[in-house]
C-alpha cells in the first residue's frame, strides 16, 4: 500500500532539512538548491546505466527536497545577534494572528515591516510577539491584517529561569518568533488599509460572528457555535474549555475536516440542485474551491483546516478529471503544501495531532469496523463512529500524553453524542448563515433556539461524563524516547498489516519494543526512587526551599499561593513527586523534628539533608546561628528583604553555598565589582541565574 505513495520519502527529505535548521541551525545559499536541482536533471544527459541513472536521481530527489527544507526555513531562524537591539525606534507593523483581548492589553503576533532610523524608513521583515496597552485607542478595534505606526524597543524572548517550567522561548521559537515588544496606549497608532485580502477576511469573519448576537442567543452557545464554524476559541472560558478535554472532544471545538468535509458535501448538494450548472462541470469546480478556500480563511486557517481543505480540493480535482485520488498521497501531499508555505508548522501541536489523526483513521478504521457487522443500521452507524473513535485515538495517544499528561477515560462515549451534535449544529450554523443573508428572521431565530438547546444538551452531558469514576486519568507523563517507543510499536502493528509474509518478524519486533518501553520505564523509575535533591526557588518575591527524596518532598514555604502550586506541579511531573508536604515558616516548632518519609531533620530554621547543613534565613536574626553550627554551611539562603551589609557577608567563612534575591546580590555586587572576590562565587542570584538545585543523587 505504502510503496505506491511517492509523497512519503519526499515529505520525510524535507522535514529532515527543517529540524537540521532548527535544532543545529543549518545554513546554505541559494546555489545549493539550484546544483541539487541539477543533479536531478544533468544524469539525463549522460550515456550512463539506466539502473544507475535512476539511483543518482531518486537520490538527487532526495537531496534536492532536503536542502529545500533548510533553505526554506532558514529565514525563520535568524542568527543570534540580529534577534534585538533594545534601541527604542518607530516601526511599521502588520497584525498576522488573531489578537486576544484581555482586561487591560491584547497580545498578538507583529510582523514590523518598516523601521524608521536616521530620518527615514528602512524595509525590515522580522516577526515579535507583541503585548499592546488599552488606553487612549479603546475604541478603536485590533484587527487582523490591519497596520500599528508603534514606537517600541525590540528585546529577545528569554526562557523561564525556573526549573522545569514552561518553555516559553522555545514555544515561540517553534513558530519563527525570537523577539518581543511592549507597546505603551500612548505609543501607537491604528492603519487600516483600504484593501487587504487577510484584512477582509477578517472583517467578514467578525461580521459573521456578530450575525449571531442579533438575536436571543445564549453566552455558551455562542461561544460554542463561534468556535465550531469561525474558529473564534478565544471566548470560550477555561472551565468549559477543560470540560470538553476532559472527556477527550476538545477536538471538536477547532475547525478540522469533519467541518471541511460538511461544507464540501452542502456546496456539492447545492451546486448540483442548479440545473444550469449541470453541464459546466469546470464553473462549478471554481465555485466549489473558491467556497471552501474562502471559509478556510475565515476560520483562521488554522494547520487542521488548510490540510482538510488542501485534500478535499485534491478530491474535487480528481472527481473533476475522473481521477482516483490516492488518500495517502493526498495527506502526505497536504503535508508537503503546508510545510513548503510555512516549514515550522511542524512543531505545532494541531498539525501534529491533525496528520497523526487522519492517517490514523484512514489506515486503522476499515480494519476495526470489520471485526464486528451489526445487523441494524443504526447500530452500524454507531459501530462506525466508536471506530473512527479508537483509530483516532489509537494514533494521537502517545503524543497526547506527551502534551497533556491525561487519558479521557469514556472518550468512546463522549464522542458517540458530541460528533452527531457538533456535526447538527454546523449544518444549522451554515443553513443560519443563509438565512439570515436572506433576512428570513423568523427562521434564523428558530435555528438559534435551536442551537442553544443543543449546546445546552452537550454541555451537561459532558458534565454528568466528568463525574464518573475515574473520568480522566491525570499525571500520566511520558518522555520524547517513550513517545518513540509507543510510535515504534504502532509501525510495527503497521507493518504487520502490510506485509503478510514478515508477519512474524513485525511479533517480535513488537515484542522487542514493548519490552524497551517497560524496560525504560521500570529503569526511569528506579531512577525516580533513588533521586536526592535540594531546590531553591523565588515564586512572587518569596523564597522557597524544597527537599526531594524518591517521590517524596518537603516544602519550606512562607506564603501559599498559586503560583507555588503551578511550580511544585511542573517539578512533580517532571520528577515523578507522588506528595509534597508544606510547611509555613510562621509555624514552624522551634524543637527538633525528623521527617523520616524524606530523611531530613529539622530544628527551626536549620535543616540537615544528606549530610548537608542548610539555614533557612527569612529574617536577619538566622544569621546569628552560624558561628554555633560547627560544621559549617553548605547552603545559606537569605530570604528576607532586609539588605546585608558586604562586612557581614564576608565575615561568613564557613558557608559554602550563599543563596540570594535581587535586593542583597545588587547591593553586594555594587560594593564589590571584582568577579575574583570569593564571595561572588559563592553567591547565587536566583533573579539573575533562576532557581538553585543541587542533585545528591539520581
Amino acid at each position: 500500500m505504502f510503496r505506491k505513495q511517492t509523497f512519503i520519502p519526499l515529505l520525510l527529505s524535507y522535514i529532515s532539512g527543517v529540524l537540521l535548521v532548527f535544532f543545529f541551525s543549518a545554513q546554505i545559499h541559494l546555489s545549493y538548491v539550484l546544483l541539487a536541482f541539477a543533479g536531478i536533471i544533468m544524469p539525463r544527459f549522460f550515456p550512463i546505466n539506466p539502473q544507475i541513472k535512476k539511483q543518482i536521481e531518486s537520490f538527487s530527489i532526495l537531496l534536492f527536497f532536503l536542502v529545500l527544507g533548510i533553505y526554506r526555513s532558514q529565514s525563520l531562524n535568524p542568527a543570534p545577534n540580529t534577534y534585538y537591539d533594545d534601541k527604542e525606534q518607530y516601526f511599521i507593523a502588520q497584525i498576522t494572528s488573531p489578537v486576544k483581548e484581555k482586561e487591560t492589553y491584547y497580545t498578538c503576533r507583529l510582523e514590523l515591516t518598516k523601521t524608521y532610523q536616521k530620518g527615514q524608513f528602512y524595509p525590515l521583515k522580522t516577526l515579535v510577539q507583541a503585548r499592546i496597552e488599552k488606553g487612549l485607542q479603546s475604541n478603536h478595534k485590533l484587527i487582523r491584517g490591519a497596520y500599528l505606526i508603534a514606537k517600541t524597543k525590540r528585546r529577545k524572548v528569554t526562557a523561564s529561569k525556573h526549573l522545569y517550567d514552561f518553555d516559553y522561548a522555545l514555544y515561540l521559537k517553534k513558530q519563527g518568533i525570537h523577539q518581543q515588544v511592549y507597546i505603551a496606549s500612548e505609543d501607537y497608532k491604528i492603519i487600516y488599509p483600504t484593501w487587504g485580502f487577510i484584512y477582509q477576511i477578517e472583517r467578514v469573519r467578525s461580521y459573521l460572528s456578530d450575525a449571531y448576537k442579533k438575536y436571543p442567543i445564549t453566552k455558551q452557545c455562542y461561544t460554542i457555535v463561534a468556535a465550531l464554524s469561525l474558529g473564534l476559541r478565544d471566548n470560550i472560558n477555561t472551565e468549559l474549555q477543560q470540560i470538553y478535554a476532559d472527556n477527550g472532544v476538545i477536538h471538536v471545538l477547532a475547525v478540522s475536516g469533519l467541518h471541511i468535509g460538511i461544507l464540501y458535501f452542502i456546496l456539492q448538494f447545492f451546486l448540483n440542485k442548479l440545473s444550469f450548472l449541470y453541464k459546466r462541470k469546470t464553473f462549478k469546480l471554481i465555485v466549489l474551491l473558491s467556497f471552501m478556500w474562502l471559509y478556510a480563511f475565515i476560520a483562521g486557517a488554522l494547520p487542521s483546516v488548510l490540510r482538510a481543505t488542501i485534500m478535499f480540493s485534491f478530491i474535487a480535482l480528481g472527481n473533476h478529471s475522473h481521477l482516483k485520488v490516492n488518500i495517502y498521497n493526498s495527506i502526505f501531499s497536504s503535508a508537503f503544501c503546508l510545510l513548503l508555505y510555512q516549514p515550522l508548522l511542524l512543531f505545532d501541536i494541531g498539525f501534529q495531532l491533525s496528520y497523526l489523526a487522519v492517517l490514523s483513521i484512514v489506515f486503522f478504521q476499515k480494519k476495526i469496523q470489520k471485526l464486528w457487522s451489526p445487523q441494524y443500521f443504526l447500530t452500524r452507524k454507531i459501530w462506525v463512529l466508536v471506530t473512527v473513535s479508537i483509530a483516532a485515538q489509537l494514533g494521537t495517544l502517545p503524543i497526547s500524553l506527551y502534551y497533556f499528561s491525561q487519558f479521557p477515560s469514556y472518550f468512546i462515549v463522549s464522542n458517540l453524542l458530541t460528533i452527531p451534535i457538533v456535526t447538527l449544529l454546523l449544518w444549522l450554523s451554515f443553513l443560519f448563515f443563509i438565512t439570515h443573508f436572506l433576512y428570513l428572521t423568523p427562521i434564523s431565530k428558530l435555528i438559534i433556539l435551536v442551537m442553544n438547546y443543543l449546546v445546552d444538551i452537550q454541555v451537561l452531558f459532558l458534565e454528568w461524563i466528568s463525574t464518573w469514576y475515574y473520568a480522566t486519568i491525570k499525571d500520566l507523563h511520558i518522555d520524547i524516547y517513550q513517545v518513540f517507543f509507543l510510535y515504534l510499536f504502532i509501525l510495527m502493528i503497521v507493518g504487520y498489516q502490510l506485509y503478510q509474509s514478515k508477519r512474524y518478524a513485525f511479533i517480535v519486533s513488537s515484542f522487542l519494543v514493548l519490552m524497551s518501553f517497560f524496560s525504560y520505564r521500570i529503569v526511569l523509575k528506579n531512577k525516580q526512587l533513588k533521586q536526592k535533591r535540594i531546590i531553591v526557588y523565588q515564586v512572587a518575591n518569596q523564597v522557597y526551599l524544597q527537599f526531594i527524596k524518591g517521590v517524596s518532598s518537603f516544602v519550606v514555604a512562607p506564603n501559599i499561593t498559586p503560583q507555588l502550586g503551578v511550580q511544585l506541579s511542573n517539578i512533580a511531573s517532571h520528577l515523578g513527586i507522588k506528595h509534597h508536604t508544606l510547611i509555613d515558616c510562621d509555624i514552624i516548632y522551634p524543637k527538633a523534628i525528623v521527617e523520616s518519609e524524606v530523611d531530613l531533620f529539622q530544628y527551626g530554621y536549620f535543616f540537615r539533608f544528606q549530610n548537608k547543613n542548610i539555614l533557612y534565613c527569612p529574617s536577619s536574626e538566622q544569621l546569628k546561628l552560624i558561628p554555633y553550627i560547627t560544621e559549617g554551611i553548605d547552603v545559606l539562603i537569605i530570604s528576607a528583604e532586609y539588605k546585608y551589609p558586604y562586612k557581614e557577608l564576608i565575615k561568613l567563612k564557613n558557608v559554602r553555598q550563599i543563596i540570594m534575591g535581587k535586593a542583597q546580590y545588587y547591593q553586594t555586587s555594587n560594593r564589590n565589582k571584582d568577579n575574583k572576590q570569593p564571595l561572588l562565587k559563592r553567591i547565587h542570584s536566583l533573579k539573575r541565574k533562576g532557581d538553585y538545585q543541587m542533585v545528591l543523587s539520581q
